[in-house]
């Protein structure tokens, strides 16, 4: 059983018609997290997200990652595993030449007892919650052209997505929490913080960003995935 208690929630928002998020949540040994947010104004893009999340799981649970592997092993094959996935929604844009092709964010992240290994194409976030602070440990990218902000790197739309990944020690840390952007646009990254440290589990901490974002506005989709390290 995995050491970490996790949970994860996506909502449509308060302003959106439809909802392009997706998430995923795989608890072996090691536990992978990640969360795609569908370009918005693209063709698809929650058919873009969801096979982020569909092709990502299924080579995590065909790729034997247990414990005992090493972060540089980890770390490139978390890398690779990023890359053929958007080959494949890349290829299909191709092969359905659409006008504006299907893409989407992915904040992706491998949990292992003392180490996670996160690659990031977008602006989707991950957070660490470590003595009561909330740390973000992904760069979003993105450009600002003519006023307007613009994705730099995202799924599906290059040959390439080349993901940024890290390797980040989470010895002594127990919260965190990955989320698409209408969950930082719609509430402050103090309510975040109040909410992981206020709550004693992961389903209560998700339920309750989700819950806060919407009240805050929910001005796009909202998508949390917490994870929190089991006390036993």
């Amino acid at each position: 059983m995995s050491i970490f208690e996790t949970a994860g929630i996506s909502h449509v928002g308060k302003v959106r018609k439809n909802n392009e998020d997706s998430f995923i949540i795989c608890n072996e040994d090691v536990t992978l997290a990640a969360v795609a947010d569908g370009i918005g104004g693209h063709d698809n893009g929650e058919v873009a997200s969801e096979m982020c999340c569909t092709l990502l799981a299924e080579k995590f649970k065909a790729g034997g990652m247990d414990g005992t592997w090493k972060k540089d092993d980890a770390a490139k094959t978390l890398y690779t595993w990023v890359e053929e996935v958007n080959s494949v929604i890349f290829e299909r844009n191709k092969e359905e030449n659409n006008t504006l092709p299907m893409g989407s964010t992915l904040c992706a992240v491998l949990f292992f007892p003392e180490f996670a290994i996160v690659a990031n194409a977008g602006d989707s976030r991950f957070y660490v919650l470590c003595k009561e602070k909330l740390t973000r440990l992904t760069t979003d990218h993105i450009v600002i052209h003519n006023g307007s902000p613009f994705l730099s790197r995202a799924m599906g739309i290059k040959a390439k997505a080349r993901p940024d990944v890290s390797i980040v020690n989470i010895k002594g840390m127990d919260k965190f929490i990955i989320m698409s952007d209408g969950i930082y646009n719609s509430m402050s990254e103090n309510a975040v913080c109040k909410i992981l440290t206020e709550t004693s589990s992961a389903e209560q901490a998700a339920e309750k960003t989700i819950s806060t974002a919407n009240i805050c506005g929910g001005v796009d989709n909202l998508t949390a995935v917490v994870v929190f390290r089991r006390t036993k």
